[in-house]
Order: C-alpha cells, then sequence, then structure tokens
C-alpha cells in the first residue's frame, strides 16, 4: 500500500472516530429524560448511548491499534526487535510470577466465598510479584545509570 493511499485510510478512520466522539458528546450533553414527576428514566437517556457508543469506540481504537501495530512490527522487522525483545522478557516475568504465585486464600478473605477464590489469590499474587520485579528492575536501572555518570 502506498503512502498516499495510507494517509488517505488514516484520515478516513481518523474522521470517523472523530464524528462519533462528537456524537457521543451530543449524547452526554443532551441529558437523561425524565418522566412527569421528575424522575430519571435511565433506560431512555441519552447518557447511556453515550456509554454504549464510548465502549464501542474505545474497542475499536484497541483494535486499531493493535493493528496498526502488528502491521509496523512485520514491516519494520529489524527496528522492532527491541520491542519484542522487551516483550519476551515481560513473558518470561509472567510465566515466574505465575509459577511462583499461590493460590492460597487469606483467612480474612474467607469471610466472604463469592468475592475470593483461589483463582482470585493466584492473579493477586502474580500482580505483586511482577511488580516487585519491575520496582527491583527500575531500582537497578537508576543505580547503574548514576554510577555510569560518575565514571564519564
Amino acid at each position: 500500500m502506498s503512502d498516499k493511499v495510507f494517509n488517505y485510510v488514516l484520515f478516513g478512520v481518523k474522521s470517523i472516530i472523530g464524528f462519533v466522539g462528537v456524537l457521543t458528546f451530543l449524547l452526554i450533553v443532551m441529558g437523561e429524560e425524565t418522566d412527569e414527576k421528575g424522575e430519571k428514566l435511565h433506560s431512555l437517556g441519552m447518557i447511556d448511548a453515550g456509554i454504549v457508543t464510548s465502549y464501542i469506540v474505545s474497542i475499536l481504537c484497541i483494535v486499531l491499534w493493535i493493528g496498526f501495530s502488528l502491521w509496523g512490527i512485520v514491516s519494520n522487522f529489524k527496528k522492532s526487535i527491541p520491542l519484542l525483545l522487551t516483550l519476551g522478557v515481560f513473558a518470561i516475568m509472567f510465566f515466574i510470577s505465575y509459577s511462583l504465585a499461590s493460590d492460597e486464600i487469606m483467612e480474612t478473605w474467607k469471610k466472604k466465598p463469592d468475592l475470593f477464590t483461589p483463582s482470585n489469590a493466584k492473579w493477586t499474587d502474580v500482580g505483586i510479584f511482577i511488580m516487585y520485579a519491575m520496582l527491583i528492575g527500575t531500582v537497578l536501572t537508576i543505580v547503574v545509570s548514576e554510577i555510569t555518570k560518575l565514571f564519564k
């Protein structure tokens, strides 16, 4: 696809997203309808339509973001190697965290068994382990950066 056609496609997509954004804004500004008593009719309100439109636009933007990212990776593979290495490190970090995570439920969580399941406990541990790894990586990066600045 040539750059000219690609720019036209991008302009069309931007125009559609902009139009939907203006439409969503107008739907929200119109507000919700009220009945003769002055109570809000939530099922007929325009805010509900605005929220649904926001969901649709958000999903569309995520799909376009993933699509164009993959297209950029495929079209410029050599420039994408650092990105792919970073994604690989994150995947390794995730698998290590998942394998270390426990599905044991804390005593305080057992009071609400419908909210806290072994799966929830395991995913909570995964998130905590990844956060610790990112924190340690960040601190190490700062320390190494400062040390290398001293010797320059």
